[in-house]
């Protein structure tokens, strides 16, 4: 995927972009804002026979990849399969208690740190859309981070309910993660799903996360997905 900038300079030099540049671009936004006109799009075929969900299936397999690199354990298997619109991702069902999420789940101590670590998870990867129900808890088992269909945009994207742990220290664990996957080098198979940009901002958010050591605080407290659960 590239950056908003290329999807700028397209449209500057007249360029129109339709719903699979804007998927391939990472143009969320827009993104949006065609499929809420009109539905179908969702579906269309474009020159090379893909559908615009072809685009945001390879960041799902690329947040797998990475929560797998760290050991962490937050996304269920995800895999590329073909379906009846194209080349998507298929991900594992987990039978979670439904009626948990992040706001339910923080109230309870003994989830604090798995709640932490889903909060660095997101800080690396950029993600633009953590939503509290996006945290499924399964009895006996773990809390999984599902829904990364908006992640490792180059350009800051953040937006998270996930902001209770401002200013706290980060576990040294979860650092000692993060630095051996960047000192180790990405898994080339979650390399390929990555441009340049992508990989070198990833790099990038994680090094800054690394000298703070702490996690982050939303100033302008508009960093908030919408709706939040």
């Amino acid at each position: 995927m590239a950056t908003n900038k290329v999807g700028r300079i397209r449209q500057v030099m007249g360029a129109v972009v339709d719903v699979h540049a804007a998927a391939r671009l990472g143009m969320f936004e827009k993104l949006q804002q065609l499929v809420s006109s009109d539905p179908n799009l969702v579906h269309a075929r474009g020159g090379d026979g893909q559908t615009p969900l072809h685009f945001a299936s390879t960041v799902e397999i690329a947040a797998y990849l990475l929560s797998e690199a760290l050991g962490w354990g937050l996304v269920p298997a995800t895999a590329p399969r073909a379906g009846p619109y194209g080349e998507g991702s298929l991900q594992l069902f987990v039978p979670a208690d439904f009626r948990q999420h992040y706001f339910t789940l923080l109230e309870q101590a003994e989830h604090r740190e798995a709640l932490q670590r889903i909060c660095l998870f997101d800080l690396v990867v950029n993600n633009a859309d953590r939503k509290s129900g996006h945290c499924l808890y399964v009895p006996d088992d773990r809390i999984y981070a599902i829904d990364n269909g908006l992640t490792f945009h180059a350009e800051s994207k953040l937006r998270t309910v996930i902001w209770d742990f401002g200013e706290e220290p980060i576990a040294a664990a979860l650092l000692d993660d993060v630095r051996r996957v960047l000192d180790n080098g990405l898994p080339p198979a979650l390399a390929d799903l990555l441009d340049p940009d992508e990989q070198r901002a990833l790099k990038r958010r994680a090094r800054g996360l690394l000298r703070s050591g702490r996690f982050p605080v939303d100033q302008s407290g508009l960093r908030y997905p919408w709706p939040l659960i």
